[in-house]
């Protein structure tokens, strides 16, 4: 057997070798990147929720009667009442979550937090998260991460809120920006 037919009989297999391992890894890093990391608090109650975990309002407003007696009349109403919309978009539940296990755990408080998106007990992060799942076709949640208000710590509920009628759907109609968030945040506001 030559030389040349010895040094070809170990380079192919080595070649092959080589090829396979490099395709493998490329595979393994192209799925890794294709997979997006698992949503955090409050995103987990929308995406681990199934279709009857979601109320009827009705249920809602057993608990909380004045808060649905004014909700009708809040520009976020017509959008949620659309019988058109898949259950985790529409009603109570669409800004909130699937209220099912947010009534299976009424007996013990420290778990009711747990299963509901109560906007005044999360972080501003978690808050501006919820509301990006309806509100990302206007300002997308990478595109909010990088604005003054993200950066901080300011969510979209420190300014808006659902729970008002519609001629005062921002807070800061009410009550006007504290002056350290004034010049931190926005020109509109210096």
């Amino acid at each position: 057997m030559s030389q040349r037919s010895t040094r070809a009989g170990v380079f192919l297999p080595a070649l092959i070798l080589v090829t396979s391992t490099v395709c493998l890894l490329g595979a393994a890093v192209w799925v890794e990147a294709d997979r997006k990391p698992p949503p955090r608090f409050p995103l987990t109650l929308f995406a681990l929720a199934r279709s009857e975990d979601y109320l009827d309002d009705e249920v809602c407003a057993g608990c909380h009667p004045s808060i649905a007696a004014e909700f009708p009349r809040t520009y976020h109403a017509a959008h949620v009442r659309d019988t058109k919309l898949p259950a985790e978009k529409r009603g109570c539940q669409a800004c909130h979550g699937p209220g099912q296990n947010h009534i299976s755990n009424l007996e013990d408080p420290a778990k009711i937090g747990q299963h509901i998106v109560r906007y005044g007990k999360i972080k501003p992060a978690e808050a501006s998260a919820a509301c990006m799942r309806c509100h990302e076709t206007v300002m997308h949640s990478a595109r909010w991460a990088r604005t003054a208000h993200a950066r901080n710590g300011v969510g979209c509920t420190d300014c808006h809120t659902v729970h008002h009628v519609r001629r005062s759907s921002l807070v800061a109609e009410e009550k006007p920006a504290s002056a350290d968030l004034r010049g931190a945040l926005s020109p509109m506001y210096s």
